[in-house]
């Protein structure tokens, strides 16, 4: 009986690092992106589930089936230390057409609006008491956010929002891909 245990612990410790990516002592990280990609989208007990598995995200087939292929995939594919996965679409599957490897700050800018955002808008929010739409945006170099001005309308402070980033060279996600001309009273 004993024999029988060995032999079926020899076999899954085999199956195990068959591939070279997972055993314990020399686990890629790229083991842990994928479990924990895995992990968001499709166990609901986990706390991230609801932006991840909770909206239809899903993970490509093959990589939900192997971790070495998504470890493969990503050294083939621009995979550094310091780099995130990201997914180009952000409604989108985790897929080897819609990932890409970029820097945290990269990946932080490709972001989707908050859920509380009532002005639809990055950097726009409606002051009541001032009746009108603020633009702010937070910049590194102050260490806060930066007000913009106050606006009559939501994509007039969109735009100022655009416009101060294009003037910094940052390159977050806009508000219109293309400049709006609008003239804005500033």
């Amino acid at each position: 009986m004993e024999v029988q245990q060995d032999r079926g612990t020899e076999i899954m410790a085999d199956r195990r690092v068959k591939h070279g990516f997972s055993s314990r002592k020399k686990r890629h990280p790229l083991h842990t992106v994928i479990t924990n990609i895995k992990q968001r989208c499709y166990n609901s007990n986990h706390p991230q589930y609801k932006d991840y598995g909770g909206r239809g995200i899903t993970v490509w087939w093959i990589w939900r089936e192997s971790n070495a292929a998504f470890i493969e995939w990503g050294i083939a594919n621009g995979w550094g230390k310091g780099l995130d996965i990201n997914r180009l679409d952000n409604n989108g599957p985790y897929s080897p057409e819609n990932c890409n490897f970029v820097t945290r700050k990269q990946n932080t800018d490709n972001r989707r609006m908050r859920w509380d955002n009532k002005a639809g808008y990055f950097g726009v929010c409606y002051i009541k008491e001032q009746k009108n739409w603020h633009a702010s945006c937070f910049t590194k170099e102050l260490g806060r956010q930066h007000h913009l001005g106050n606006y009559d309308s939501a994509e007039e402070a969109a735009i100022a929002y655009d416009r101060y980033l294009d003037q910094i060279g940052d390159n977050r996600r806009r508000n219109f891909p293309e400049p709006k001309q609008v003239a804005l009273a500033i």
